[in-house]
């Protein structure tokens, strides 16, 4: 019998129908609060433009650079008012955006410029006070894209300004004209240059014009008169005079950019190399020692909805009939040892019958596991997401704490351990949080423990840096949650479960000495869950079958991650943010 996806559909954001002509109102009919929360944002429904293309088809430079502000005025995501429907309020911003990306792309000429405010902006997105006053009032039905920073920007008054901005901010230069507008060219004619000594001893040519005067300093053989020849250009950085006596602009050009380009290749040759990915080793083999629970049985989908309470689960399309059954062997044991080493119910496993469990199904990248809290779905690759199952369980647990503390969308508890909410309701999360960064004595003397200062400097180390990835609360709490489910497990092994805890980069994992300590905090939050009803106590029955396997762990086709939030080892290339 082939083995299929089972439970509900996972679904999801379909981005590939969206992701290059931009989201619209009818894309997010399906969405759940999360995922509009995540997906409606201004880099998703207004693409950002190839500038550079347009301009190449003819339209102005100047219409394209009031696109520009016009575009990266609008708030990044929707300014939500969590009182209302979150639904109607990303529809009002898609289409609010959508308005603007249409009225500025009619844009013909430089007097539609001008006019932009009097006839696209007046009486469609604000409302005049009265016929005399210069006040006006937002329409309510536009306010979640269009703040009084895009007002101040579609009012324009004088084109000028548009072109100053232009050349300081190098909009569509080719990268030529970016290097050459880091220096002037000048013609040296008698007539209104001058050489002349100051009072300072230095030697300085005055230009006049009709705009006022321009002052350059020379020095060495460019100081001395006679070698400066009438009718021709000399070349400025700043306010020095680098090079002179070039026939026409042009030659001083040529002579420049060869001069930049020598520079360039000093520069790369210097510069230190980029911050590159912690990419850690796939487990060489899967080993397991522990309680028989299958005693040869194959698992199938029904398994883990019955055993576990699974909300779905899902296979990769390339994942032949061997690989999906492997999958669902090693899983169907490892949740049942994460269970066991917490003791939790097994039904326990699914949180609320909310999470769902994919197999190299959820995208793209080469991430070896990742955790969707959009959908709560864990996702492990093929055989290369072995030994992180215990990491991502620990994200999907974190994220399940929040939505029982109705914290804010998209927060999971351990980013809120601050907040009185989590201090209050669970607080062991918050003593765990706090000794995982800066140890047991964190209430009389805050000093980063050595797990803390490690994950800090993995982030000076490597590519997630920019994003506080290995020192952010949500990352500590999943790697040390996986550090003590391993301990947990005592003389057994699970490696399907948590097999790179403390093996696949002893400095991203806390020391023996910090996780006994920790291990105590996640007692006590276990305890805690318990008590308020979110997870219940549970002991497996004894059993004297024990197994001990090993399989080797080499054929795998790496699957990718579009998506992959809070993965273990999230190895994405980083997106350019943009606003």
């Amino acid at each position: 019998m082939k083995i299929e996806d089972f439970g509900e559909k996972i679904g999801g954001a379909r981005k590939e129908l969206w992701h290059n002509r931009g989201l619209n109102t009818e894309d997010i009919l399906s969405m759940n609060d999360r995922e509009m929360y995540n997906n409606v944002k201004k880099s998703n429904v207004w693409k950002k433009p190839d500038y550079e293309g347009l301009l190449r088809q003819g339209h102005s430079i100047r219409k394209l650079f009031f696109m520009k502000k016009v575009r990266d005025s609008i708030p990044t995501k929707p300014a939500i008012n969590y009182s209302q429907n979150l639904a109607k309020q990303c529809q009002e911003y898609i289409e609010t955006v959508h308005r603007l990306e249409q009225d500025c792309m009619e844009i013909s000429s430089d007097e539609d410029i001008l006019n932009f405010y009097k006839d696209k902006i007046i009486n469609r997105y604000v409302i005049p006070l009265s016929d005399k006053s210069r006040y006006v009032d937002i329409d309510a039905k536009v306010r979640t894209a269009f703040t009084s920073n895009v007002l101040k920007t579609v009012q324009v008054f004088r084109l000028g300004s548009l072109d100053m901005e232009i050349r300081k901010k190098q909009f569509c230069y080719s990268e030529n004209e970016k290097l050459l507008s880091n220096y002037s060219f000048v013609e040296y004619n008698p007539t209104y240059c001058n050489i002349e000594n100051t009072d300072n001893g230095k030697v300085q040519v005055e230009v006049s014009s009709q705009f006022g005067k321009r002052y350059f300093y020379v020095n060495g053989d460019m100081a001395n008169k006679n070698h400066w020849e009438q009718n021709t250009f000399f070349v400025a950085q700043g306010h020095r005079i680098i090079a002179n006596n070039f026939n026409s602009k042009e030659d001083a050009e040529v002579y420049i950019l060869a001069l930049e380009k020598t520079v360039q290749v000093g520069k790369k040759t210097e510069k230190s190399k980029r911050k590159g990915r912690y990419i850690p080793k796939q487990l060489e083999h899967i080993e397991r020692k522990g309680m028989n629970y299958r005693r040869g049985r194959q698992i199938t989908g029904k398994d883990y909805l019955k055993e576990f309470d699974f909300k779905g689960g899902e296979f990769g399309n390339y994942m032949g009939e061997n690989d999906r059954q492997q999958s669902l062997n090693f899983g169907y044991d490892a949740l049942l040892d994460l269970s066991r080493a917490l003791h939790i119910n097994p039904k326990d496993i699914s949180l609320d019958k909310q999470l769902s469990i994919a197999f190299g199904a959820r995208g793209k990248g080469i991430a070896l596991a990742h955790y969707e809290p959009d959908r709560t779905v864990i996702n492990l690759t093929k055989m290369r997401g072995a030994g992180s199952l215990a990491h991502e369980w620990g994200h999907a647990l974190d994220d399940f704490i929040g939505r029982k503390l109705e914290l804010p969308l998209n927060t999971f508890a351990s980013d809120y351990t601050t907040s009185q909410r989590v201090i209050k309701k669970i607080p062991a999360l918050h003593k765990l949080i706090q000794t995982i960064k800066y140890g047991e004595n964190f209430r009389t003397k805050k000093e980063n423990t050595i797990f803390f200062r490690n994950a800090v400097e993995m982030d000076r180390l490597y590519s997630k840096s920019d994003h506080g990835y290995w020192a952010s609360n949500v990352e500590l709490f999943a790697r040390a949650f996986a550090c003590y489910v391993h301990d947990k497990l005592g003389e057994d092994k699970s490696d399907y479960l948590c097999g790179h805890a403390y093996s696949s980069n002893p400095q991203s994992y806390p020391p023996k000495e910090e996780m006994q300590v920790i291990s105590q905090h996640f007692d006590e939050l276990f305890k805690e869950l318990k008590e308020l009803n979110l997870l219940h106590d549970y002991d497996f029955p004894l059993e004297k079958t024990q197994e001990h396997t090993q399989v080797s762990n080499h054929d795998f086709v790496p699957s990718e991650n579009e998506n992959g939030q809070f993965s273990l080892f999230d190895l994405e290339n980083e997106k350019e943010l943009d606003y």
